[in-house]
């Protein structure tokens, strides 16, 4: 089932894939799903990604990498806001939002 709804996740993602994107999920999901899904589609497979997680250093190295998805643990947000208040971008995906 899992698998079912991230696969429909990164097709609606088809569309948006102009801009920085931020994707804010579970930390398993992620670490793993998201990066791997984008791997196995071939109209995503040219999307770059990086994964703000770790340590405060290792997050803002991610952030500063040229990406077109940034993702992002539900715990790192606040971090995030705090590390850069005036950081944009174009679209904003939240996976599991029953967790907000």
């Amino acid at each position: 089932m899992r698998t079912r709804k991230n696969t429909n996740s990164t097709n609606d993602y088809r569309g948006a894939t102009r801009g920085k994107t931020l994707i804010i999920a579970p930390k398993r999901v992620a670490e793993t799903v998201w990066e791997q899904e984008t791997r196995k589609w071939s109209h995503l497979s040219h999307l770059r990604v990086s994964k703000i997680m770790g340590n405060p250093t290792q997050r803002l190295s991610a952030l500063n990498l040229e990406a077109d998805i940034y993702l992002i643990n539900l715990e790192n947000v606040v971090w995030l806001t705090d590390a850069q208040p005036k950081l944009v971008f174009t679209n904003l995906v939240i996976d599991e939002s029953s967790r907000f």
